[in-house]
């Protein structure tokens, strides 16, 4: 229900279980764990029978809490019983089998019972018996500007800067232990002015706990459920703080949903503002498995959502699940985050406009495939903050897509790598003047190895304002004489978001100047004999695009602030084959207007690429 203020915008979806072992929705639940480890140590030893035993016939064991009992159904018989550690006491003395997968490595339970494995579930729990005391971080006291308590922690602690850190680490920083704060206040290793050792006054925490929350750490920190998913809502818009400033906002929530493999939902919803809103901060949160989540603005109030019924004032959101591009006539880009904890401060003095019930597009596309996983399916939340008055140069945003890209694998070995070079001048899109970049960020997929992005004079250009290219129809003329760097990313995953706060780099659109970028690709073990064409499916195409934002003191025109996305289509053939690509294609004679690929033309929009088996 699309509510104004103190409540979240939020779907009339029926609520999707998630859990696989609480729940039985086999690869939504989190459940990563070894068999047999009952003890949580990283191996399969005496120590775990005896853990096992003691929890059959005396209860829970303090120095190694039983918080996966998955881990001691040795047998995977969906029960714990005195089999499982007869079972591991045979295998490590007798030389009967190993335990049930997963085994050796960690992993999920590939059948469904009713055991749990819930690492955040019972990392809570540690924090609701030693940290909410009256002065600590219960949601009353909230001491250092961290809540443990209700649905609040994951979101306070994951990807959140420590507030005391002197180093400015994060409070868990996933997949690193030893870089999160929230173990060093555990341990105690603490530098001068970095407080006292957590919990306050209770202690030292049984190493056996905290050893069980640097694993959850070490494991990438993963969330329970979507109902972790969870940022406070701002108030209204229009609401001030104490010093009288605009403190308000609007918070979207795109509710759970399950991703067979891939999914991309769009959410359409109503703003509730009233009257004009000016945004200048964002905060994004979601979990892992998220390619990117991208936030979109109609151009026009009369934009025509197909989900039944569309959004309007009195009308709940609505969802959609397709991977079409959306048409960039109706859309303009307002924001973008591909990690999973973004907080993004525009520059001072610029926002980003609203108007009253602006009809919005959130867009979360998830992946469980292929190196990517999506342990608890999909769910997103980002709150927009109120821009203080003073503060409302708009801003601009462009999405930039090649769709030139085509990674040919049949024939080609496991590391076979080629680049593909674009760019556009901001003139392309209807801008002039000069432009000051205030974020950048680059975008593929698996195969992507490094996307480098830099400053182009636009000296060598086509007719539709993008970089021309050499024979090979991959490398750009400008390339090696545009020489300052603006962006680099080697990560596939969570690539860098990089902003500036009013010092950012000045590109002239009136003199032609724009960006020029490469991505670079390696074909992944496995890749071999199939090719992969342009498109929005992770496992069997691939991207190269750019979001990038920016904003001027010169006044622009309607059609500029609203052309945002860019992605002409690729390049055809010329009759004589000139423009064919790639080029090991041999240079095929193809008649005008169809496209190439290795096996020679087909249909204009379409890439003649086998699909990936099923």
């Amino acid at each position: 229900m699309a509510v104004a203020g103190g409540v979240a915008l939020a779907s009339l979806l029926a609520p999707v279980a998630y859990g696989h072992d609480l729940f039985g929705e086999p690869g939504y639940g989190e459940g990563i764990f070894i068999r047999g480890d009952s003890n949580l140590d990283r191996q399969v030893d005496l120590s775990d029978a005896v853990h096992t035993l003691t929890y059959l016939f005396l209860g829970q064991d303090d120095l190694a809490p039983n918080y996966c009992l998955d881990a001691h159904d040795y047998n995977d018989s969906g029960d714990v019983d005195i089999s499982d550690p007869i079972a591991s006491l045979s295998h490590l003395f007798l030389g009967a089998g190993p335990p049930a997968a997963p085994y050796p490595a960690p992993g999920r339970d590939p059948t469904y019972d009713l055991l749990y494995c819930e690492p955040f579930g019972q990392v809570q729990k540690i924090f609701r018996e030693s940290c909410l005391g009256s002065a600590c971080h219960s949601a009353s006291s909230g001491a250092g500007e961290l809540v443990l308590e209700g649905n609040r922690p994951y979101a306070d602690l994951v990807g959140k800067p420590a507030v005391y850190s002197t180093s400015s680490l994060l409070r868990v920083k996933p997949g690193d232990p030893d870089g999160s704060f929230l173990i060093r206040k555990l341990e105690g290793n603490l530098a001068t002015g970095e407080g006292e050792p957590m919990p306050h006054g209770r202690g030292v925490l049984p190493s056996a706990k905290v050893r069980f929350i640097r694993h959850w750490i070490e494991d990438g920190a993963i969330p329970s459920g979507p109902d972790d998913i969870n940022l406070p809502v701002p108030p209204p818009p229009g609401h001030t703080d104490a010093s009288g400033r605009l403190d308000g906002g609007v918070q979207v929530r795109v509710p759970p949903f399950q991703v067979p493999t891939e999914r991309i939902r769009s959410f359409y919803v109503r703003l509730p503002n009233a009257s004009e809103l000016w945004v200048n901060r964002y905060e994004f949160l979601y979990p892992p498995g998220s390619h990117h989540f991208n936030l979109f603005s109609a151009n026009r109030p009369d934009v025509q959502v197909t989900c039944n019924p569309p959004p309007g004032p009195q009308s709940p959101p609505c969802s959609l699940d397709t991977f079409d591009f959306i048409d960039p006539m109706d859309w303009s880009l307002c924001g973008a985050s591909q990690s999973e904890r973004l907080t993004w401060r525009l520059p001072p003095g610029v926002a980003i406009r609203f108007r009253p019930q602006q009809l919005f597009l959130a867009q979360s596309h998830f992946v469980d495939a292929g190196p990517q996983a999506a342990p608890i399916q999909g769910v997103a939340v980002v709150n927009m903050f109120e821009a203080p008055q003073d503060g409302r140069s708009p801003l601009f945003g462009a999405f930039i897509l090649d769709k030139n890209v085509f990674i040919p694998g049949r024939g080609q070995p496991a590391g076979f790598s080629t680049h593909f070079d674009f760019g556009l001048k901001l003139a392309t899109l209807g801008y002039k003047g000069k432009v000051k970049l205030a974020a950048i960020t680059g975008h593929f997929h698996w195969r992507g190895r490094s996307i480098e992005i830099r400053r182009w004079n636009g000296q060598r250009a086509d007719a539709v304002g993008r970089p021309e290219v050499d024979a090979d129809g991959r490398t750009a003329l400008d390339w090696e004489t545009s020489t300052e760097t603006i962006y680099i990313s080697d990560n596939w995953d969570e690539p860098p978001f990089q902003t500036w706060e009013g010092d950012g780099p000045e590109l002239d659109a009136d003199a032609g100047e724009g960006i020029i970028y490469r991505s670079t690709y390696e074909l992944r073990s496995g890749d071999a004999g199939y090719d992969f064409p342009f498109g929005t499916h992770t496992p069997s195409q691939e991207h190269s695009n750019v979001f990038l934002y920016f904003y001027t003191d010169q006044p622009q025109t309607k059609e500029a602030s609203e052309n945002t996305v860019f992605a002409p289509p690729p390049r055809v053939c010329g009759g004589d084959g000139q423009n064919c690509c790639p080029p090991e294609a041999g240079s095929p004679t193809c008649e005008t207007g169809l496209y190439c690929d290795l096996d020679g033309c087909c249909p204009a929009g379409e890439r003649c690429a086998r699909p990936l088996p099923q």
